[in-house]
């Protein structure tokens, strides 16, 4: 535990520089404390969000949400020398403030891309979360179109209102690579526009 918190401080405090807009910024790292000073961040994270507005998202508020997103996974995707992956992105850890602005929070799964890879039953630093994480993922080999695929997901989820995760295929299947393909989302979304539906067909193609 304190190996994998200690990778993580460094590696958000890394992130620290020059930083993003949408990353919550590290004060401190206090190794021999064993505790990182962040900015608090008050906000709503968009699970909440699309639950009190019915179960989705209007398609522009959704669309802006992402594009922020997009955001801090170009600049971590664009850090030398290797890319850094989230490897969990959902709507529970996307969060809204007071001022409409946009933070992706949770980073305990994020790791540069040539890190060691783990145990594979070490399910906290290989995995993600069922239904938003593709299979290659699970199987300790993910790179940025794996964080595109969740994202993708997430998408899907504000726009439609189906939630990936209760209709998950088990841990085994994704292990071997098979993939439950997420209802088309004009099926379910009937006034979404179809580039936006073809965009969502794009980051969800196997």
């Amino acid at each position: 535990a304190l190996a994998s918190f200690r990778r993580e401080a460094r590696l958000l405090v890394a992130l620290n520089a020059p930083g993003h807009p949408a990353i919550p910024e590290i004060y401190a790292y206090l190794p021999d404390s064993h505790c990182v000073v962040m900015k608090y961040v008050e906000g709503v994270d968009l699970r909440v969000l699309a639950r009190r507005k019915g179960g989705r998202l209007p398609a522009a508020d959704a669309l802006r949400y992402a594009r922020d997103v997009c955001a801090a996974l170009v600049y971590m995707h664009g850090r030398a020398p290797e890319p850094v992956l989230h490897r969990d992105i959902k709507p529970a850890n996307i969060l809204v403030d007071s001022a409409d602005r946009v933070w992706l929070i949770d980073f305990g799964l994020a790791r540069a891309v040539a890190a060691p890879l783990l145990a594979l039953g070490d399910l906290s630093q290989h995995g993600g979360t069922l239904g938003y994480t593709p299979p290659e993922q699970w199987r300790g080999k993910s790179e940025p179109r794996s964080d595109i695929y969740a994202l993708g997901v997430t998408l899907h989820h504000l726009l439609t209102g189906h939630n990936p995760a209760s209709e998950s295929e088990e841990l085994a299947a994704l292990l071997r690579g098979e993939m439950r393909p997420l209802p088309p989302a004009r099926e379910l979304n009937p006034a979404l526009r179809p580039d936006v539906a073809a965009l969502l067909s794009r980051a969800l193609d196997p």
